[in-house]
């Protein structure tokens, strides 16, 4: 089996070869043409419907175009999407009417999003959705095809990560609708990103630039306060974002999240910088970094980042990247990895494993030292039997 864009022409093209064929359409999954032994071509569609594979006869070609074949397509298919068999007379009847975009997503997020997820998760899911919906406004859920994810995904490359999100978003509202995952299959944009740590002079700069923004009034109180307490800590910016004033435990001078990353208590370990940077924002709502509505949490730190970034002439760095400079800073401080995966708030060891090399890589020091025992016996073998010695490179 194999798909093609159905058009009159490509459907006249299909080969007769003295078999039974079948061809799918590259733009309504589930829509085919099958070519019979005797050459005839006839318009079909084919789903799973209660667990078990259905075919259902649509027309015969020429006599049905292929426009009103795919139109009728979508309709059948939608009616199995709903588990009504079309080939019952009752289902004419029966069939609802097709869903809208607007219609699946709105399910989606007041069925699951809004019930499972975390605050922040909800928020950035709904943003995405907004954008979604306003895309494909007045289109039925059915219409959507494969070429509509390609063109999603081609639009957001300028930014690779966020483009395979909506991407990856995409494909979570049609499978929770019960249609095919059309954006399977699309290559998704390489994420690479190398990591840039900063050093002790640029972090210097980056405080500057905080400072002058902040006295210029081109940047909020808090979220000056924010970017401070994200270096200073190694934070997550949605951590950051969710601090609570009842969550500062003032006795220990930490903050006590209930909720995380990793569905977990998080505690995030103050030093006396940190301390001081939350204790001193100003009240505004429940919130310690505060929006500008009263009990919403400031939601622009990216946006806030890319100021700093730019006044302090450090255009590659990322706001995450703050996080590696902390864990940096831990390292060159002499601690081991547990204890900077514990400051950071990993759960898996092998998470942390990405700053083994500033803290000093224990496997290369065994091979080290395996390797200078070999070269022993081998030197005390050379005495005896002439054998030659290993050379060692310059500066050994």
């Amino acid at each position: 089996m194999s798909a093609t864009r159905f058009t009159a022409e490509s459907v006249e093209a299909l080969p007769v070869d003295g078999k039974d064929r079948l061809y799918f359409d590259a733009i309504v999954s589930g829509f085919g043409v099958r070519v019979t032994a005797a050459g005839k071509k006839i318009f079909i569609v084919q789903r799973r419907l209660s667990g078990k594979a259905t075919r259902v006869t649509l027309g015969y070609y020429p006599e049905m175009s292929v426009a009103a074949a795919r139109d009728e397509a979508r309709r059948k298919l939608v009616a199995m999407g709903a588990g009504i068999d079309p080939r019952t007379r009752s289902a004419e009847i029966e069939s609802p009417p097709e869903v809208s975009f607007t219609e699946a997503v709105d399910k989606w997020l007041s069925e699951h999003v809004r019930l499972k997820l975390k605050p922040l998760t909800v928020r950035d899911y709904e943003k995405i959705a907004e954008e979604l919906k306003d895309r494909f406004e007045g289109r039925p859920l059915a219409s959507i095809v494969k070429d509509d994810a390609r063109r999603l995904h081609a639009d957001k490359a300028s930014t690779p990560r966020r483009a395979n999100y909506y991407l990856a978003v995409l494909g979570t509202i049609l499978s929770y609708n019960d249609r095919p995952n059309l954006t399977s299959g699309i290559k998704r944009y390489r994420e690479g990103v190398k990591e840039r740590i900063l050093g002790a002079d640029e972090i210097g700069h980056v405080f500057t630039a905080i400072a002058s923004l902040e006295a210029e009034r081109r940047l909020s109180v808090h979220a000056c306060a924010a970017l401070r307490f994200a270096i200073l800590t190694g934070a997550r910016p949605k951590e950051i974002q969710s601090i609570e004033w009842r969550f500062l435990d003032h006795e220990r001078k930490r903050v006590v999240l209930p909720d995380s990353k990793a569905n977990r208590q998080r505690i995030i370990y103050c030093n006396v910088a940190a301390w001081a940077v939350l204790t001193s924002a100003p009240k505004f709502g429940k919130f310690v970094f505060a929006g500008q509505e009263k009990d919403t949490a400031y939601a622009r730190l990216s946006n806030a980042w890319l100021k700093v970034r730019r006044l302090a002439k450090l255009e590659d760095v990322r706001l995450y990247d703050c996080r590696h400079s902390f864990a940096s800073q831990a390292a060159m401080a002499g601690h081991n990895l547990p204890m900077i995966g514990a400051l950071l708030g990993h759960t898996v060891a092998a998470t942390t494993q990405r700053y083994v090399h500033l803290v000093g890589d224990p496997a290369s020091e065994a091979a080290e030292m395996v390797g200078a025992r070999i070269e022993a016996a081998l030197a005390q073998s050379a005495k005896g039997e002439g054998a030659t010695l290993l050379k060692r490179g310059a500066g050994k």
